[in-house]
């Protein structure tokens, strides 16, 4: 093997070492959190599910069952179905306006409980807010 090669072949290793070993900290750490927390119950926003979520997608129902301890396998790919996947021809969506006026600018709240949006329906631009479930 020529010096370069061999260069590279040890830096690969010495870089997939060292992922290994922040893979198994962070999973130690993660055990130790779910000690700490025990049975009660965690609550998530909306954003924290999306980012489990879309993390969770990429991997393996049986790696999750090896590293996921919040949360099952099954609820992470469920929380993807439900607040990441989309169904390409629209069917997925639902109206959560019913006004003549034009309603723009929508944003979610951090806890993913409310809407808002910008409208022209009483004339001026309003801001509006509704509790969505």
């Amino acid at each position: 093997m020529d010096p370069f090669s061999f260069l590279v072949v040890s830096i690969a290793g010495w870089m997939n070492l060292r992922q290994h070993e922040v893979v198994e900290y962070l999973l130690e750490e993660n055990r130790v959190l779910r000690e700490q927390i025990g049975n009660r119950h965690i609550r998530f926003t909306a954003d924290q599910r999306c980012r489990l979520a879309a993390r969770a997608k990429k991997l393996s129902r049986k790696v999750l069952r090896e590293v996921a301890t919040l949360v099952t396998p099954e609820t992470l790919l469920a929380w993807h179905r439900k607040l990441i996947a989309h169904k390409y021809d629209g069917s997925g969506q639902r109206n959560l306006t019913n006004d003549p006026g034009q309603d723009n600018y929508a944003a979610w709240s951090p806890d993913g409980k409310r809407l808002a949006w910008i409208s022209n329906r009483n004339g001026g631009h309003d801001i509006y807010v509704m509790n969505v479930k």
